[in-house]
């Protein structure tokens, strides 16, 4: 079996201490993750310090102003850098305000994987598939529960395209999907998930991805999913960008094209990081050594997370 992408680069993670001196972690005994995630961001360590203090009234008021970008990874901070007694506590003191409501369900669905792990199926073991199941339902009945903030209710729609596929219910990721973008058109993750889940290995097909391609809003949006096609297309060995065959050499001349396409307009947003972190390991699954480091460089110690699990 090939070996998996991933492993690669957690080899290089491990060589590292990816907890920051300069921006010491604020997290709770049985956190998630030790991690920092606030990647010295400004706001979102403001955020986090604020419902680490219980002052969850500010943290919220604060949070409702993040845009859908800051805010999708605003949420993943608080919901690995937290524990649930913290979570928890915010979610009933605010009488299970929005925000409260999105960062617990968000950490329930990141529990869930946790348990279940980045295994295939079949290896999963079937008390942590149980496991993995209850708390995505937890999660799902949690974000669901989001009615009032509009840009809060498009980032659980997101979350919840994540959480519908893991249970296996394609159509209603779908429903989420399009009602995350009727709200707000530049969900980014909305597409990344989106692009995803109509991959042949969860039950979609080359058409599918050749359709939703077509339809991809230009720039940023475009070129991230593009990228984790990419990506994606190493690890299954298929060419998902245009369904023809599996050749590194046209994948290698696509991912130069982003290359450059990110030199003449970088991302200035969390996003940057995720995308890193794809050419890093897209580069050195071509065995350029030389862009790879660029982009390992440019991670900054910041490792984010890909869709399914944490990346420690």
């Amino acid at each position: 079996m090939k070996k998996n992408l991933f492993t690669k680069l957690f080899a290089r993670l491990l060589l590292l201490n990816s907890c920051s001196e300069k921006n010491p972690p604020v997290h709770l005994e049985n956190s998630l993750s030790t991690t920092d995630y606030s990647f010295g961001i400004p706001e979102i360590t403001e955020i986090k310090t604020k419902i680490f203090n219980n002052r969850f009234v500010e943290g919220n008021e604060l949070i409702k102003q993040l845009s859908s970008d800051k805010l999708s990874h605003t949420i993943d901070c608080l919901a690995l850098n937290l524990n649930e007694e913290t979570l928890s506590k915010w979610y009933s003191e605010t009488n299970k305000s929005d925000p409260s409501c999105l960062a617990l369900g968000v950490f329930y669905a990141h529990k869930g994987w946790k348990i279940r792990t980045n295994a295939y199926a079949i290896d999963v073991e079937e008390n942590h598939a149980l496991s993995f199941s209850e708390y995505q339902i937890k999660a799902a009945l949690l974000l669901e529960a989001i009615k009032t903030n509009q840009s809060l209710k498009a980032e659980a729609y997101s979350r919840l395209i994540r959480i519908s596929m893991g249970l296996g219910n394609s159509e209603e990721e779908t429903a989420y999907f399009e009602n995350c973008i009727k709200i707000d058109p530049n969900n980014v993750w909305a597409y990344i998930h989106r692009s995803e889940s109509i991959q042949p290995k969860w039950g979609g097909s080359q058409d599918k991805i050749n359709d939703f391609l077509m339809v991809l809003p230009k720039g940023k949006i475009q070129n991230i999913v593009h990228i984790k096609l990419i990506l994606d297309s190493f690890i299954s060995q298929e060419n998902l960008l245009t369904g023809g065959d599996f050749e590194i050499i046209e994948l290698e001349k696509r991912t130069l094209e982003m290359d450059r396409e990110l030199i003449a307009n970088p991302l200035n947003s969390p996003f940057s990081f995720l995308v890193n972190g794809y050419m890093t390991l897209i580069f050195q699954e071509l065995g350029n050594e030389t862009l790879s480091d660029k982009y390992f460089s440019k991670m900054d110690d910041n490792y984010t997370l890909y869709p399914f699990g944490i990346m420690e």
